[in-house]
């Protein structure tokens, strides 16, 4: 996903544009920032046959290029960043490691070189949130610190192994966790996408239970999504 600040000229929409064609999705944001030269090319490509018009919140094109796909939104509020963020993560095929029950939170994974996971998990209101943290199979968690002293998660701060995890986080607070147990082999990956709709599952059972009537008045796969 480009840079919304960024000027980008007829040779960065060039790469990008031969990038995607590989069978990748690039997001290019609706600014005034581009040269005349770059802004003709990609109004070239965007108006092609085959497009689609989407509004999650967030307005953006999605247009077929070869094998990949361009990704043209309107630079999105603060509130709809997460949701538009997972939209592109569906889009490109890449299936969540986590999942908050509740759409106040944002969460912010970050590979660790151990191939565990650093999560962060974000509150942006005045009120302590307590909330539901899923995963796509049964994983460990510990507070970050404690990892970071020992290089592992101790065993008297670390819980038994779950997919799902009720968690408190502070009024204009981070929480941060230490997460082990996503680490995929080449035959785990391939269980991975049955794992991604098995937590979309989790997710919208959590929701519908402690909102009564969301199911009626709201399309629960296209909020997922």
């Amino acid at each position: 996903m480009a840079d919304p600040d960024l000027i980008i000229t007829q040779d960065a929409i060039s790469r990008i544009i031969e990038w995607a064609r590989g069978g990748r999705l690039a997001a290019l944001p609706r600014t005034a920032l581009y040269t005349e030269s770059a802004r003709a090319m990609l109004d070239q490509l965007m108006s092609g046959s085959g497009g689609l018009d989407l509004n999650i919140g967030t307005t953006y094109r999605i247009q077929p290029a070869d094998d990949g796909r361009i990704v043209l939104f309107d630079v999105p509020e603060h509130g709809q960043l997460a949701r538009f963020t997972a939209s592109l993560l569906s889009l490109a095929g890449i299936p969540a490691k986590c999942a908050p029950s509740d759409a106040r939170l944002q969460l912010v994974p970050l590979d660790r070189d151990d191939g565990g996971l650093g999560l962060f998990i974000l509150n942006s209101t005045g009120r302590k949130i307590s909330a539901d943290v899923f995963f796509p199979a049964e994983v460990t968690v510990c507070d970050m610190a404690s990892y970071f002293t020992s290089q592992h998660c101790p065993s008297e701060d670390m819980v038994a192994p779950a997919d799902r995890f009720t968690l408190e986080v502070p009024p204009c607070g981070v929480l941060p966790l230490a997460v082990d147990g996503l680490g995929l082999d080449v035959e785990e990956r391939k269980a991975a996408a049955v794992s991604s709709r098995v937590l979309e599952q989790k997710v919208t059972e959590a929701a519908e239970n402690e909102l009564p009537g969301l199911a009626q008045s709201e399309d629960m796969g296209a909020l997922w999504n």
